[in-house]
């Protein structure tokens, strides 16, 4: 087995990583890979067992406040890369701002837009749209949704998450 990274496949040759400047983002084609995709789904899956299953509509609420938060402070909050190689030039953005180079409404970013969506359904449907619960349901997935328009790309609001 002699194959080298001209034998893959444009895709398969970016997620490697291999020959490629600086200006192309090593990170970002793992958004597009199905297993990015098959573990966004992993999230509606537990919520959807656990509303066959009849558990306390609590647990949905709170797998679905919990994906909200862990999506929100991955995708919106951190900025930069982990990797040392691309000099900084990345310091400045989200990983959000960074998914399939900046480009708006690409099916990546559709994808992990109505993630949450879905899960807020669910979540609010197995609460039976309780009052409480319907509202922080509302409000975080607001929130989410808002942050990932294409008119909120690199907009800080009052400078909250800006570089200093």
């Amino acid at each position: 087995m002699n194959s080298s990274i001209e034998d893959l496949p444009l895709d398969l040759r970016q997620f490697r990583g291999e020959g490629q400047s600086v200006g192309v983002l090593k990170r970002t084609p793992r958004c597009s890979s199905l297993d990015t995709w098959c573990s966004s789904l992993s999230y509606p899956r537990h919520i959807s067992h656990s509303s066959v299953s009849h558990v306390a509509p609590s647990c949905c609420h709170g797998s679905h406040a919990m994906n909200d938060m862990v999506t929100y402070h991955f995708f919106h909050w951190k900025k930069g890369t982990p990797f040392a190689d691309d000099q900084g030039i990345y310091n400045g953005l989200t990983w959000w701002e960074q998914i399939d180079s900046g480009k708006q409404l690409t099916r990546n970013r559709k994808f992990l837009t109505v993630v949450p969506v879905v899960l807020y359904l669910i979540a609010s449907h197995t609460t039976d749209y309780q009052h409480p619960m319907l509202f922080f349901n509302t409000l975080a997935v607001i929130i989410l949704v808002i942050a990932k328009f294409p008119n909120m790309h690199k907009v800080r609001i009052f400078g909250i998450n800006g570089d200093q």
